[in-house]
């Protein structure tokens, strides 16, 4: 097994360190709830995949390191991909609260105006 310092010379597994991080970071930030948290981890798995498809197109990678990133990428892309349906739940939750809200002004209105006459 290759420590540390190994690693950190080797980009490719830099960039799949970086890939395990957000894949942490965002079941993390999903089991959390943590809105914050899912937008910065969008932003860096941009950056991250950006840089990490560069590398691979711009070395002669061996197959096995390609399918080895392709592995890790697909998975980012899951739990990516589960981050963007919970917004969209939660956008739809909050649409029901806001139009709910809605309602209750309307009728909070149409009782204030009925019992002013």
């Amino acid at each position: 097994m290759k420590d540390e310092s190994q690693v950190a010379d080797d980009p490719t597994r830099r960039s799949l360190a970086k890939i395990d991080v957000l894949i942490k970071g965002y079941k993390k930030a999903l089991d959390d709830g943590d809105w914050q948290q899912l937008s910065q981890l969008d932003a860096d798995t941009r950056a991250v995949v950006e840089s990490t498809v560069q590398h691979v197109q711009s070395t002669s990678a061996s197959s096995d390191t390609v399918a080895s990133v392709q592995s890790k990428l697909q998975e980012l892309f899951e739990h990516n991909q589960r981050a963007v349906a919970f917004a969209t739940s939660e956008r739809g939750k909050m649409g029901e609260q806001l139009r709910g809200l809605g309602n209750a002004k309307v009728g909070i209105d149409e009782y204030t105006s009925n019992a002013k006459l």
